[in-house]
């Protein structure tokens, strides 16, 4: 690089070096979006599709980021906030399901009553049929863990992208990179 030997020099590395400075937050929240959503939303979303998951979920799973201008930081997240309205209205969070699984658990019927003496739960065979027992056994659910494998097995891959894009970006603008 040459040395800068006139007024004119100067103006015109200083017009560039503001430049780069008004440009490069835009550059790293546009680059970042686009490499963790190839690196990790992506595979993330064929994972799901692969295990034969409903769009509702797969959609409902994204990438969002939290811009903190006091500290001048951006942090991504994956989402994945899928919930489900039971018959009672209820909210079930499949997302949380699907990645942390669920323990096997029993659900007994209620204490005998004066008006229940014989208690029982009321349920639908796969069949499709009314039965009644006094217990039923909820199978345990095996974790997915989509989200969490995804990141850990792909966060070099991730950084090794957005440096090669800074790289480019920098030498790009006329800053050169060894």
């Amino acid at each position: 690089m040459a040395a800068i030997t006139t007024t004119k020099q100067l103006q015109t590395v200083d017009q560039n070096l503001a430049r780069i400075i008004i440009q490069y937050p835009g550059f790293i929240d546009f680059t970042l979006k686009k490499v963790l959503n190839e690196t990790m939303i992506n595979p993330i979303h064929n994972k799901m599709r692969t295990a034969g998951l409903s769009y509702k979920i797969i959609d409902a799973t994204f990438l969002s980021s939290e811009h903190d201008r006091s500290t001048r930081t951006i942090r991504y997240y994956v989402i994945s906030n899928y919930n489900a309205t039971t018959k009672k209205g209820d909210k079930f969070p499949v997302a949380i399901f699907i990645e942390d699984g669920r323990k096997a658990y029993i659900i007994n019927a209620p204490e005998p009553t004066e008006a229940r003496p014989n208690p029982h739960l009321k349920f639908e065979d796969k069949e499709g049929q009314t039965k009644f027992r006094k217990s039923v056994k909820i199978p345990r659910y095996i974790p997915k863990k989509f989200i969490q494998d995804t990141i850990q097995q792909n966060v070099s891959l991730a950084q090794e992208a957005f440096n090669d894009a800074q790289n480019k970006w920098l030498n790009e603008n006329g800053i050169p990179i060894n």
